[in-house]
């Protein structure tokens, strides 16, 4: 949710939507101008529309819907004056949209007969973790878990009690066991 480089937010999005879909999913070259359209999932004929702003903060809803028009009239207009299959929509964005801005974005949807929806940081997030080979690719996304598997350490050696700087070097001195077998 808090990215804010729009190639790494494509990027982990086009690795999320690969995972899931194989060569179903289409990755569309943004750097000839993409036409509103960032991926395509052909067993859905659904068009992706990935948005990540670089100040998200200065962002307001206005901004968002405003983004969301235009991309879903480029993706009508690539159906209906090019021929290219399409009847879902899906706006991908690193943050949650509010009811208003998901509201509009149903409304011209429904206007341009089109199912639409709004994929952001939790779904892509849920998508990582069962596939979590993929964050090899984004370590900097890792650090939450990683910061949680550190706290669950230092619990353990906490609650094995304070240990003198010699019982420190050598574990077998404070507990009878052999140097390895610590239960950590």
């Amino acid at each position: 949710a808090s990215m804010t480089n729009p190639q790494d937010f494509t990027k982990l999005c086009n690795t999320v939507f690969t995972a899931l879909y194989g060569f179903g999913f289409q990755v569309i070259d943004g750097t000839r101008g993409d036409e509103g359209v960032d991926g395509y999932v052909q067993s859905e004929k659904r068009i992706l529309a990935m948005y990540c702003p670089i100040k998200p903060e200065k962002k307001t809803d206005k901004d968002y819907a405003d983004k969301i028009c235009s991309d879903m009239r480029k993706a009508y207009d690539l159906c209906h004056k090019k021929g290219f299959p399409v009847e879902a929509w899906s706006f991908v964005t690193p943050r949650k949209l509010g009811a208003g801005v998901i509201e509009l974005m149903l409304k011209t949807a429904a206007e341009y007969g089109l199912k639409a929806n709004h994929l952001e940081a939790t779904y892509i997030a849920g998508v990582l973790y069962e596939h979590e080979h993929l964050i090899q690719e984004f370590p900097y996304l890792d650090v939450p878990r990683l910061a949680s598997l550190m706290r669950e350490v230092i619990a353990r050696v906490d609650a094995q009690g304070a240990r003198t700087p010699e019982q420190t070097a050598d574990p077998s001195r404070s507990t009878g066991t052999r140097p390895g077998s610590a239960d950590l």
